[in-house]
């Protein structure tokens, strides 16, 4: 990670970006902090490295981007060194005005130890599940609580339920095309914090959930255009009772 060391990786959004215009919270768009990670992988690979040889932790969104007026936004990717490998922070300002930059997003990367995983049984979830519902149905609880994904931002697929878990098929729409342009697609990846973030009776709940925290993510490879994402099932009660869940 030599190499990245003490730089700076910038990006410049605007209102046509697709995943601003088709992701917004009360009528204004906002950066899925996922795209986020995304950005650090696509630095990741383009300086040669292998996405799978990385862990990124103890991962903050500190605040949401707005964008606001049609302003187009310049994102700032900072690395530096830290004690285990690299500190990861990322601000935004509007073109040619550092001094009022917001800070989004805080981690560290570091390398990966390659622990054998446990493989994930899709043949037994599917056995043992108990009920499904649309995905669409998810994002129309998210609409009741002024959370509105385009259809860029719409995964398809279905949640199913069983005993202590949930798991959902995401695949992409034809909208983000043959070829993938990113690392970690963020329509997948805010469809998997959706999934990770309710429970089954999605009809339950009476607030939105807002991913805050991760404490890591790690990567095998580029997500391909269809993903499972596999979560523990959250008591209703806690929720209605807990600002924070887990």
């Amino acid at each position: 990670m030599e190499q990245l060391v003490n730089k700076n990786f910038q990006i410049r959004i605007d209102k046509n970006n697709p995943i601003l215009r088709d992701h917004k919270v009360d009528s204004i768009s906002i950066l899925p902090g996922v795209v986020y990670l995304d950005f650090i992988y696509r630095v990741l690979e383009n300086a040669k490295y292998e996405v799978s040889n990385f862990r990124i932790r103890h991962i903050t969104f500190k605040q949401p981007l707005r964008l606001i007026n049609d302003f187009d936004r310049v994102l700032t990717m900072k690395l530096n060194r830290s004690e285990n490998g690299m500190s990861v922070t990322i601000e935004s300002c509007i073109p040619n005005d550092e001094d009022n930059s917001i800070k989004h997003f805080e981690a560290e990367i570091i390398a990966r130890s390659f622990e054998p995983l446990p493989d994930l049984d899709l043949e037994e979830l599917q056995l043992n599940k108990i009920g499904s519902i649309p995905l669409t149905e998810i994002y129309s609880i998210a609409e009741k609580f002024k959370i509105q994904h385009g259809n860029y931002m719409r995964a398809q697929g279905f949640l199913h339920k069983t005993k202590d878990k949930v798991f959902a098929e995401l695949t992409v729409s034809e909208l983000h095309g043959a070829n993938n342009r990113y690392v970690a697609n963020p329509c997948l990846m805010d469809a998997a914090t959706l999934v990770g973030l309710v429970t089954f009776d999605v009809s339950k709940l009476s607030k939105p959930l807002l991913p805050i925290v991760i404490e890591e993510f790690t990567m095998g490879i580029p997500l391909p255009r269809k993903i499972f994402v596999v979560a523990k099932r959250l008591d209703e009660e806690i929720i209605k009772v807990k600002d924070i869940v887990t």
